[in-house]
């Protein structure tokens, strides 16, 4: 059986354990029963990382992020979390979408349809109800943590802190806060496109806003992150779609 290191850092509520696993699963819960149940279906098979805040949470995304910046995505294995099971609620007016978050899933003891369809349109791949059924648990999160891995197909990084993205080679660019928003929406819809309005209306919500600034912002985007190897093209059915360049 192999080794397992333990980690805690009770300041930011983070604690680690780790194996040589080539999938992760972090866990946001500051249950102790929800920590013993994870570890007892997936601990085998995964590396875990467990968080009892969202400032520990947030604390990890940060190293990732400077990690990412520092040339060191290979060497983290926080750069290549494939999921988070949270129980924690997020804070008003979060959204784990631009925040750099890993793709997720909620456990939750309410079953209302409002708070269900709320995580749901936050992104949640999923949504698990108090008791939890183990064998139900356990399939569902093998089988997302197998797919959550291939959501970022082109093996971007995003830094929400310095908003800046990376790729495998290395190569980043600095962005824009409207910049980084829309390009988190594409890598988030990749391979599907999106069109222009789905687009304004993600990012600048209830504000007007003439086409004439959304290609500015767009035309810029598209001149930084040709460093990425990276375009924004549209397609036939006037979606834009975020695709390696063609060399």
């Amino acid at each position: 059986m192999l080794g397992l290191r333990l980690y805690l850092n009770r300041k930011n509520g983070f604690m680690r354990e780790t194996a040589k696993f080539e999938k992760t699963l972090w866990v946001l819960d500051p249950d102790p029963s929800t920590r013993t149940l994870t570890k007892k279906l997936f601990g085998k098979n995964f590396e875990l990382h467990y968080f009892s805040t969202f400032k520990g949470l947030f604390e990890a995304l940060k190293a990732r992020a400077l990690k990412a910046s520092a040339g060191e995505v290979q060497s983290s294995p926080l750069i290549h979390s494939s999921l988070l099971i949270t129980e924690t609620v997020f804070p008003e007016g979060f959204n784990p979408q631009l925040a750099g978050f890993p793709p997720f899933v909620v456990i939750s003891a309410s079953s209302s349809v409002s708070v269900i369809q709320h995580y749901l349109e936050l992104g949640a791949l999923d949504y698990f109800i108090k008791p939890l059924n183990k064998n139900l648990l356990s399939a569902k999160i093998t089988h997302l943590i197998k797919t959550a891995a291939n959501k970022n197909h082109l093996g971007l990084v995003f830094d929400p802190f310095q908003l800046k993205v990376t790729n495998q080679q290395g190569e980043t660019c600095e962005l824009t806060r409207k910049e980084y928003q829309m390009i988190t929406i594409f890598a988030r819809r990749t391979p599907k496109g999106l069109d222009r309005a789905s687009i304004i209306q993600e990012i600048w919500q209830q504000q007007k806003v003439t086409s004439k600034t959304f290609d500015v912002h767009l035309f810029k985007l598209r001149q930084k992150i040709i460093i990425l190897g990276l375009q924004i093209i549209l397609d036939a059915t006037k979606d834009y779609t975020l695709t390696a360049a063609h060399k």
